[in-house]
């Protein structure tokens, strides 16, 4: 199969630097005078370490009881997936779960801001992180100056924006 193994008519054997997986392949060399020899090559995929990861945010805002899913980039792009781990510095304001290229988290219950640390961690020790900042649920009462209050949500940038406005927030 050409499209596994190339053999070099002085009969060296190489295999593409992207092919994945394992296969045995039968070699088969004739030489001048009619004679052949066979012999079965075993291919197995390169493993290459992962060198640098990267998480698809930075930095990231959630509310209380909010979820999200974050993906990993990572150095060479040719390198093998190997037993990547997510954790959480707060398993009890951030959850998450997830094995792999990405990971779901979710904010849990609590009662003023929190910052978590997210990270991603490859087998051979390369790592990521994510600060995500989660905020409470509040309800904050918003004085209209004509004796009338009126509910307002309480954002992470800082304004309060009434209920039946639509908002626009700058993520980091």
């Amino acid at each position: 199969n050409p499209g596994i193994v190339k053999i070099s008519k002085g009969g060296k054997i190489s295999v593409p630097a992207d092919y994945k997986g394992t296969a045995e392949v039968k070699v088969t060399a004739r030489s001048g005078n009619g004679k052949k020899v066979s012999s079965v090559v075993k291919v197995k995929q390169r493993k290459v370490k992962i060198k640098k990861l990267s998480i698809s945010k930075n930095v990231l805002d959630l509310y209380e009881g909010g979820n999200t899913t974050l993906y990993l980039g990572y150095k060479p792009l040719n390198a093998t997936h190997s037993n990547i781990k997510w954790t959480s510095s707060d398993k009890n304001a951030v959850k998450v779960k997830g094995s792999g290229s990405r990971a779901s988290i979710s904010a849990g219950k609590i009662s003023s801001r929190k910052t978590v640390t997210i990270k991603a961690k490859d087998v051979n020790g390369a790592t990521a992180s994510c600060k995500v900042s989660v905020y409470p649920k509040a309800s904050v009462e918003n004085n209209t100056g004509d004796g009338n209050s009126s509910s307002v949500n309480s954002h992470p940038s800082g304004s309060n924006i009434p209920d039946n406005k639509p908002s626009v927030q700058k993520i980091r």
